[in-house]
């Protein structure tokens, strides 16, 4: 009979990772769980916890999980910019927008990620121009290994030109994001 040994922290973090990536909510939920009976003070499984309820709706649990996370590790900026994507979602943008600026404080070197979720919440303040040069100032200066992450920020671009009555502009934007896409499936293929 073949025994076999409880998986660690990091093997129940991964597990829940995992899933979450795939939309497997529940079952990222329960791999988190058992992550946290492991190290119940560690802000990663919260910051987890926290994406898989924003994920579902979830608001007010997401909102909670990011807070903890927060309170266990002030210093992680992402942590604070889930916690301004669910307070956008709540509709309180000005919270959101305090919470992203403390987040890109503590990651300036990631500020590309701050940028497009504040060119969202300028876009929902119909602040259309300075959502535009935010979603623009993230493009230019995501790195190039990040190509989910651009397609991210072009297609927020898209939707603002879209929404703007800015046909034109939202078609380069579409051509942009089939290259992107075909680059991403050949380097995807290249990997294999």
């Amino acid at each position: 009979m073949k025994v076999y040994r409880p998986l660690t922290f990091e093997e129940h973090f991964r597990v829940g990772s995992l899933y979450e990536a795939k939309g497997l909510h529940e079952k990222a939920l329960l791999a988190y769980a058992h992550a946290q009976k492991i190290r119940p003070d560690d802000s990663s499984i919260y910051f987890g916890l926290g994406n898989v309820k924003l994920n579902l709706n979830k608001l007010a649990e997401a909102e909670k999980n990011y807070l903890k996370a927060i309170e266990l590790d002030q210093e992680v900026g992402i942590y604070y910019n889930n916690l301004a994507w669910t307070y956008i979602q709540m509709g309180l943008l000005d919270v959101a927008k305090m919470n992203l600026n403390i987040g890109m404080g503590w990651d300036p070197d990631r500020r590309y990620i701050y940028l497009d979720t504040l060119g969202v919440i300028e876009e929902k303040m119909e602040n259309y121009d300075e959502a535009e040069r935010h979603f623009k100032e993230a493009a230019l200066v995501i790195p190039l290994e990040e190509v989910s992450g651009l397609i991210e920020v072009y297609t927020h671009l898209r939707n603002l030109y879209l929404l703007t009555g800015r046909g034109r502009e939202a078609g380069e934007v579409d051509e942009s994001l089939m290259e992107l896409l075909e680059d991403a499936r050949a380097i995807k293929k290249s990997v294999e």
